[in-house]
């Protein structure tokens, strides 16, 4: 086996390392950890006291392998909330340590003993690489480490420029994968041929449906925004132009990101869009004295397990079980923002998280599906087939990749694995104003059919620049974060 691992390319050897780390799993869960479930429940209630509670019910237990690095997704951005920065970034590192381990695996050919039942951990999506990062920065922002934030920052842009034509190398190896397995099952599934099921045309519609093509990149302006907000720390107003007319790209109806854009381009002398160039530029400085408003509301979509009755070739009807998304309502519309002189400020989308979330799942959704089919025919081909183990690697160049997911084959398809990173927004909305004079902005929900109460909040007006982070948890409860950068 190990002489025919090597011959794989160092080309292949990365696809394989990037899909496996970021498509979505294919393992064994039947149940979330009752731990988990409990503190995400909490969270929706607004309850973080009670949250931090479980939290502590927690310590000392042992956790599922499988369960630790979505564990530690949660952990991170609830101590975020809590304020408790530095153990929010110690689990949001585990996550980087535990995601640089699965690479090695990957890398050294050493993946999880299957017929052990010690199958690959929750392997993240584009998306939470993404906002993993991002809730490193604002870590360090909160720590006063600024620098160390905006290196977060990029790395994450990093991710994103990469993500694309990545994505599309590792579909390919996919798609060469599922080919060969047919061949050898001697029966051919395609995902065209699976839509035929009512359920399973549903269930992509739902997720195809909840898309905006803005983000047909796995795109995030949200990244982009924040990069902008780095640039001008540094003065860099020609990288902050680049990275607003980024997000101007992706939405041209941001009033703030459009004005900032007409300021940097009196500044750096340009020419900006001729769409919006009659808009007034702001009469206040971008790099100092100024306040970013940040607001998360809501709740990402989560995966729920999906039943159906399914017709495959060689098999005939079996039941299977598949994860779909479930899409949250959420009745608060945005949030408003005053000074004591009467100025009014209401955030406006920077960022549909919901979306950017459903347009990854619908392209990673065929293949998962498909993956699956093919590898329910298998092992009813195969009855036998955990002792055939090492006799497919040897004779089939994609062996290790496909080790992975013969672990679906023996354990895994009669499940649906639902884990996610749930305590997400499901939209980021932005505002911007110059310091008041007094540091006392008045913050206030807009909800439906809500009557919210306004919120007193006094900065330090000596900042450079605040960042001011605020979270709707529900339509009667805000969790409010001041990051300064000086």
């Amino acid at each position: 086996m190990n002489l025919r691992v090597k011959t794989v390319s160092s080309n292949l050897k990365y696809i394989l390392l990037f899909f496996l780390i970021l498509s979505t799993s294919c393992s064994t869960v039947k149940n979330k950890s009752s731990y988990r479930q409990n503190i995400i429940d909490s969270f929706r209630k607004g309850s973080l006291d009670e949250a931090k509670k479980n939290f502590t019910t927690e310590t000392g237990k042992q956790i599922n392998p499988n369960e630790k690095l979505i564990w530690n997704f949660e952990k991170g951005s609830i101590y975020f909330y809590l304020g408790d920065y530095d153990k929010s970034l110690l689990s949001l590192n585990k996550v980087e340590k535990i995601i640089e381990q699965h690479q090695k695996n990957i890398l050294n050919y050493k993946p999880y003993d299957i017929r052990n039942k010690k199958i690959y951990p929750y392997n993240v999506t584009i998306n939470d690489r993404i906002m993993l990062n991002i809730y490193q920065a604002l870590d360090y922002f909160a720590m006063n480490k600024t620098d160390k934030g905006f290196d977060k920052i990029q790395s994450a842009s990093d991710i994103q420029s990469k993500a694309l034509s990545n994505f599309k190398n590792a579909l390919e190896v996919e798609n060469i994968s599922i080919a060969k397995q047919n061949k050898n099952n001697k029966a051919i599934v395609t995902f065209n041929s699976l839509l035929s099921n009512k359920d399973i045309k549903n269930s992509y519609d739902d997720s195809y449906n909840n898309i905006n093509i803005i983000y047909n990149d796995f795109s995030n302006p949200l990244l982009n925004y924040l990069s902008t907000i780095g640039y001008l720390y540094k003065n860099d107003f020609k990288s902050a132009y680049s990275e607003l007319n980024k997000i101007y790209s992706m939405n041209d109806q941001n009033m703030y990101i459009n004005k900032d854009i007409i300021t940097l381009s009196k500044i750096i002398r340009t020419t900006p869009d001729k769409e919006i160039s009659n808009t007034k530029p702001y009469k206040y400085s971008l790099s100092n004295n100024i306040v970013f408003i940040i607001f998360a509301k809501g709740f990402a979509p989560s995966l729920v397990a999906k039943k159906t009755e399914l017709a495959l070739p060689r098999v005939g009807y079996i039941r299977f079980l598949y994860p779909e998304l479930y899409f949250y309502k959420c009745s608060v519309n945005s949030l408003d923002v005053y000074t004591s002189d009467q100025q009014h400020f209401r955030t406006e989308t920077i960022a549909d998280n919901s979306s950017i979330i459903a347009y990854e799942f619908s392209k990673k959704f065929p293949i998962y599906i498909t993956k699956k089919a093919v590898l329910t025919v298998t092992k009813e081909k195969n009855t036998n087939y955990e002792n055939s183990i090492e006799e497919y690697v040897k004779g089939n160049i994609y062996g290790i990749f496909n080790t992975a997911l013969i672990g679906i084959s023996r354990y895994a398809l009669n499940e649906a694995d639902i884990r996610c990173w749930e305590t997400l927004p499901e939209e980021f909305q932005i505002a911007q104003l110059e310091m008041p004079k007094d540091g006392i902005l008045y913050i206030k929900l807009l909800a439906e059919d809500i009557d919210t109460k306004t919120r007193k909040i006094k900065l330090n007006v000596k900042n450079k620049i605040t960042i001011l982070y605020v979270r709707s948890i529900s339509p009667t409860n805000l969790t409010v974060k001041v990051l300064k950068l000086n």
